[in-house]
């Protein structure tokens, strides 16, 4: 019953149950009694305790902000989402009266917790294949709620890495968004990906594209065109080493494509070779 009239703005009531007992009729009279309150609306909303965290990256979870109607069930979830965010080893929402009887002060006091790391790994696999992992993350970059991650892996299936920066709230909307690189250069102990076995994605705002390599030279060689668009002979010339890079690469592409053909085709004339043994041992 407290719960109903908090979610609807009256933060102070309280229900008291008294209880009567009748033990000749075995029975039990039971009322509750309800404390009035007005309904109360925010006064103003304190932040406290957060050293590194900025103001903003807790307000814009509460979800709710001054001169709204109190609303416990809101406030409840607004310090489970502050949990979540995984900023804080604690996280407690207080309301207390405000200056005014139908007015409240919600205070939300954090205990900040150390949240980036910096290690190597060493793993196993199943399949028994050693790898090694060097890795940076920062969920909280500079307490403003943006996350940095570093990272690459070598083993004998490739090597993987990752290097990006990703801001939750775009434009202080609730829109997430991503820049930075991942890259896989494929197994090294495959004959074919020593000519092209990488793939690349791109991270870009809200969009995410995944590429050859020679679209990620031709994007690098637009940008460095148009940097030096007030020197030709240098624009030239980097047009020219741009261009030999997306030719090679090309050529790089068709051979991982050709050589990863290889084993289907010679799987494929195996098999036919069996079967037309096979058909004429039967027809003799």
């Amino acid at each position: 019953m407290e719960a109903y009239f908090h979610s609807r703005g009256y933060a102070f009531v309280g229900v008291k149950p008294e209880i009567k007992r009748n033990p000749a009729q075995h029975t039990v009279d039971l009322m509750y009694e309800v404390g009035e309150g007005p309904r109360v609306w925010i006064e103003s909303i304190g932040i406290i305790n957060n050293t590194r965290t900025k103001d903003e990256v807790i307000r814009r979870e509460l979800r709710f902000a001054e001169r709204d109607a109190f609303n416990a069930g809101l406030i409840h979830k607004a310090r489970q989402r502050l949990q979540d965010l995984d900023y804080f080893d604690e996280v407690e929402i207080t309301p207390s009266p405000g200056s005014a009887s139908d007015e409240a002060i919600v205070t939300v006091s954090v205990t900040e917790k150390v949240t980036g790391s910096l290690g190597a790994s060493f793993h196993l696999g199943a399949d028994g294949i050693p790898s090694v992992d060097l890795a940076l993350k920062e969920p909280n970059y500079l307490g403003q709620g943006q996350s940095f991650i570093a990272d690459i892996e070598f083993s004998r299936g490739g090597t993987k890495g990752e290097v990006s920066f990703a801001e939750p709230w775009l434009a202080g909307r609730n829109l997430p968004a991503k820049w930075g690189i991942k890259f896989d250069t494929g197994s090294s102990t495959e004959l074919r990906t020593l000519f092209a076995g990488f793939q690349v994605t791109l991270w870009a705002g809200i969009l995410v594209f995944p590429m050859p390599l020679v679209l990620l030279l031709l994007l690098q060689g637009a940008y460095y065109s148009h940097l030096w668009s007030d020197d030709s002979a240098r624009s030239r010339r980097h047009f020219a080493r741009t261009m030999a890079a997306c030719r090679t690469t090309i050529i790089l592409q068709i051979s991982y494509f050709a050589m990863a053909q290889i084993p289907n085709f010679a799987f494929s004339r195996s098999h036919d070779i069996a079967n037309f043994a096979s058909h004429s041992v039967k027809d003799r």
